[in-house]
């Protein structure tokens, strides 16, 4: 996550709620638990993309209730 922020504007920064999401919504990409940058990063930011503002702010508050 940390290194996916680095390089990323602040409309895309990653969150622990929504890679929990993604992670969910995306269960095919994760055969383990390996979280490889490479793989996942483009596929993270397509998911991310799709996300209405709102669904966007659903998440990342569902983690603070």
């Amino acid at each position: 996550m940390d290194e996916h922020n680095r390089l990323s504007p602040s409309n895309m920064q990653a969150t622990m709620p929504l890679l929990s999401h993604f992670k969910i919504d995306k269960c095919s990409l994760f055969k383990d638990d390996n979280w490889n940058l490479d793989k996942l990063r483009r596929p993270f930011i397509t998911w991310l993309t799709s996300l209405k503002s709102e669904e966007r702010k659903t998440i990342n508050k569902e983690e603070e209730a």
